[in-house]
């Protein structure tokens, strides 16, 4: 809907847009890789596949519900790789479950 421009108003409009805007921007080019090192996924494969049905349980146990619960194991299971070059522990169980748990609470 287009409402009529009231007569005190012009003077206010006429002023604002004849004055020059300058406007700046900036392209920024994201640098992420398109694949993953082979050794860094077979790595992240050594690491995290064993704890895949831990990780399903505890998801199943927090939503109630399967295909939540799947959804949920599957958005962790893409932040643990995101973020594996940043793991430095030697338990990947614990690592990997606090991101289902992190996931699983964000996603309720």
């Amino acid at each position: 809907m287009v409402l009529p421009l009231k007569a005190e108003h012009v003077s206010e409009t006429e002023d604002s847009e004849s004055r020059p805007k300058i406007v700046k921007f900036a392209i920024v080019k994201k640098t992420e890789p398109d694949h993953a090192e082979p050794a860094e996924l077979a790595s992240f494969e050594q690491a995290m596949l064993p704890h895949l049905d831990a990780a399903h349980n505890l998801a199943r146990w927090l939503l109630r519900n399967e295909q939540d619960a799947q959804d949920v194991v599957q958005e962790a299971y893409l932040r643990a790789f995101r973020s594996f070059a940043g793991f430095r522990g030697t338990s990947g169980r614990a690592w990997l479950l606090t991101i289902v748990r992190n996931t699983s609470y964000t996603a309720a």
